[in-house]
């Protein structure tokens, strides 16, 4: 960019640039004035296209300088996206004493460079962006002093940045301020500065003890028009006394509130929103007036990205024209929530009526404020900006107590609402107490005569479970008998096969003895020969028919030996279920009369029948069933032991169908499986009994059988809380 200035200076004639030279200096002949802001003919300025990466050094001394110019007319016509200018101009004392002066400038960003005579530069940084500590001079006023000697003449060079998202675009200028007016007015004097930061310090602290209130009154009933009311005041405060945070939060780092004050100003607005709808119930009185309320918000957050990211690289016009955008957006949003109100009072809405008599000295205040700001008397305009924050500040008081004094009110409704609603419901409660208990007294009669007629149950299942353990000793003798049986008649089949067939072979060759040989002898010999035939004859008959008898037996006996192994057989599959839990239930009890556990069944009627092998089936049950009674009772034991715990020792059982199978669940409550250990429980001769209480063939068996019955067996536990046996068949 320097080459193309430097080339430019070889092109054009000398004389192109000679009125480019710095003005004439400003003399200063007084210092009686508060400050001075030069006149258009006494300074220049110049546009930083290279985003502010000119120094000092190219911009004073190279072919850069040729390039400053007067003021643009107007100033406000200045390009936007360039948001960095230099300006310079010449200062000489006329004063017979040194002439102490302070250098001004309201931007993000500024540096000074002052040449004095003596051909030295002095350079100072400020900038209401510039980290506190960083600042020269007068950092609470963003000036940096300069001494000017009698007669003597220096020379300035500004290096002024704005930030567009913090501030519109504004004018440049070129003033300097006479250090003991600045001193006088802003550090000593300056009574009006004090009085806003103590009135300012007791607002916030208004709004802080009101927004901590109504947080506490959120907690209490759960209305989030509490919430929202509450973080909308915490939001204003930062919004409306950002200097005040400014000084106690953000010197260090003062761009990160300024360049958000924008949406500090939208959360303030989407917050009065959010109260407003919950307060008066948009939502379900005025839903189509309640989308728009939240349309309004969306459009200023929009309009609000836009300026923010978009605004400073447009050009200087249209810029302008997105904050007049934002003004009428913002005023719409305004006007919107007082609109609400009034909607509000048409519906002859109490809260609603005291709500815009509470906002009409604000609304008052504030539109005055537009008018006399807007007006050409700036005199009035100054009179006003003495009272204007002081009045404004009571009127918003005003309508921040009468806002929460009505919230305050709401919320002792509602606390007697909630308390009428919980007396009702304690009221409910101790008549459903009342039904609870006639219902146990009704129920203690019913189960003391179902106890009753249980245990004539138990009395003839015991009975039958008697016969039915008599039947299984039986059953067990006769498949061991089966056994044996089929054992013998393997081993008597194959001699007795030899028997017949010898005896059958025998008989043939008499008859061929007696047509042969037997035929040539002599009558008397052949008649006695034909007895002894007939006789070995009939004998060998009375063999055959008695080896056929015998065969006959052994077939039987076969016949008997394979009808004792097991028969699949269309069962019931909740009958067993619930048959063999009762069979196993009694055989405990009997074993031990202190023996009581909760039965709890759930079968799904719908299964219907399946094909299982009875027996198999049932001494898996039989064997669950054993165990989760076992370990209930162990744990029993073990908390009578060693705590008074109420212990209510239960067994769940359940079936359900699932997809192509039958599914049956066998639950208790007792001391539960190791995790270390749960891989083994099915491994044949492992057990957790105590020796000689269990052989550890139980779960192995039982996976066994299930294996031959094309399912399977899982578990499920947890150690001292539950164990869950989960058995699936096959559904056919």
């Amino acid at each position: 960019m320097v080459k193309v200035y430097i080339l430019l200076l070889f092109i054009f004639p000398l004389d192109l640039f000679a009125q480019l030279s710095i003005p004439p200096a400003y003399t200063i002949d007084s210092d009686t004035a508060h400050s001075k802001i030069l006149d258009r003919s006494n300074w220049q300025m110049l546009e930083d296209t290279s985003g502010g990466k000119w120094t000092i050094s190219e911009v004073s001394g190279s072919a850069i300088s040729n390039l400053f110019h007067e003021e643009i007319e107007g100033g406000e016509k200045l390009n936007s996206p360039v948001n960095t200018y230099w300006i310079r101009f010449k200062l000489k004392s006329n004063l017979s004493r040194i002439a102490n002066l302070s250098l001004q400038q309201k931007s993000a960003y500024a540096d000074f460079y002052v040449a004095r005579s003596d051909g030295k530069w002095i350079h100072k940084t400020t900038g209401y962006n510039t980290p506190w500590s960083d600042r020269d001079g007068y950092k609470l006023v963003t000036a940096v002093p300069i001494i000017v000697k009698p007669g003597e003449e220096v020379t300035v060079y500004e290096k002024v940045v704005f930030d567009y998202r913090a501030t519109r675009p504004q004018p440049l200028e070129a003033r300097f301020v006479f250090t003991e007016k600045l001193v006088q007015d802003i550090y000593i004097e300056n009574d009006t500065f004090l009085f806003k930061t103590i009135l300012g310090s007791f607002f916030i602290g208004l709004l802080f003890f009101a927004a901590v209130f109504n947080f506490f009154f959120f907690l209490v009933v759960r209305e989030r028009v509490y919430l929202y009311y509450s973080l909308c005041l915490l939001v204003g405060t930062v919004n409306e006394y950002h200097t005040i945070y400014y000084h106690v939060f953000f010197r260090d780092h003062p761009y990160l509130l300024n360049t958000n004050l924008i949406f500090f100003l939208v959360l303030v607005n989407y917050f009065a929103i959010q109260m407003e709808r919950h307060f008066l119930n948009t939502f379900t009185r005025l839903p189509r007036w309640d989308k728009f309320l939240q349309a309004s918000v969306f459009f200023q957050f929009a309009a609000a990205l836009v300026i923010y990211f978009i605004g400073p690289h447009l050009a200087n016009s249209t810029d302008i024209i997105l904050w007049k955008v934002w003004d009428w957006i913002q005023g719409i949003v305004l006007i919107s929530i007082l609109t609400t109100f009034l909607l509000f009072i048409r519906k002859r809405d109490k809260a609603a009526r005291q709500f815009i008599i509470a906002c009409l000295p604000v609304a008052t205040v504030w539109m005055v404020n537009y008018i006399i700001i807007h007006g050409t008397n700036s005199s009035i305009a100054a009179e006003w900006n003495m009272y204007y924050d002081r009045i404004e500040l009571l009127c918003i008081s005003s309508l921040v107590i009468i806002l929460s004094w009505l919230l305050f009110d709401r919320y002792n409704t509602l606390r007697k609402e909630n308390a009428e609603r919980a007396l009702l419901n304690e009221r409910l409660a101790k008549e459903k107490e009342i039904e609870r208990s006639q219902l146990i007294a009704q129920q203690k009669v019913v189960l003391e005569e179902e106890v009753a007629a249980r245990t004539a149950e138990l009395k003839q299942s015991l009975a039958d479970l008697k016969a039915a353990e008599k039947q299984l000793i039986q059953r067990e003798k006769m498949a061991s008998l089966g056994e044996l049986t089929a054992g013998i008649a393997h081993e008597i089949q194959n001699p007795l096969n030899f028997v017949n067939n010898f005896s059958e072979v025998s008989a043939e060759l008499l008859e061929e003895l007696r047509s042969g040989p037997l035929a040539t002898l002599q009558d008397g010999f052949k008649s006695e020969a034909d007895d002894v035939v007939a006789d070995l004859t009939a004998n060998l008959h009375k063999i055959k028919h008695h080896g056929k008898r015998a065969e006959s037996i052994v077939k039987a006996m076969l016949q008997h030996s394979s009808s004792i192994t097991g028969k699949k057989e269309i069962t019931d599959i909740n009958l067993l279920v619930d048959e063999y839990l009762h069979v196993s239930y009694s055989g405990m009890e009997a074993k031990d009369k202190t023996f009581n556990v909760k039965l709890v069944t759930d079968y799904d009627e719908s299964i219907g029948k399946i094909e299982v092998v009875q027996q198999d089936i049932g001494r898996v049950l039989l064997n669950l069933y054993n165990n989760a009674f076992y370990a209930v009772s162990e744990k029993k034991r073990a908390i009578n032991v060693q705590t008074a715990e109420i212990y209510q020792p239960t067994v769940l059982v359940s079936t359900k169908k699932i997809t192509g199978r039958v599914k049956i669940c066998v639950r208790d409550n007792g001391v539960g499986i190791p995790e270390e250990i749960v891989d083994k429980i099915f491994q044949p001769f492992f057990t957790t009994k105590p020796t000689g209480q269990g052989t550890g063939l139980g779960l192995s068996l039982s996976y066994d059988i299930l294996k031959a019955n094309e399912g399977e067996i899982k578990v499920e536990t947890k150690e001292g809380e539950y164990s869950e046996f989960i058995i699936e068949l096959p559904l056919k």
